[in-house]
């Protein structure tokens, strides 16, 4: 597993994350709505902390310079 997130991408998945985070805790939109915006931003988190994106792996994307 090779990193292919650079800073920039993981800042602004950490936001993300929060963003979503809050929206569920807040009760902001509706449960099923908030259920997939909270795994996704588990997803986020979880992807930032290793700096490994299977995504960006598949379609050969690396945002590191």
């Amino acid at each position: 597993m090779q990193p292919n997130i650079g800073k920039i991408d993981l800042a602004v998945r950490i936001f993300v994350a929060i963003v979503f985070s809050s929206l569920f805790f807040t009760k902001s939109v509706n449960m099923a709505t908030a259920q997939i915006l909270l795994g996704l931003g588990g997803y986020l988190v979880f992807t930032s902390v290793l700096s490994y994106c299977p995504i960006y792996a598949y379609f050969k994307i690396d945002t590191r310079k």
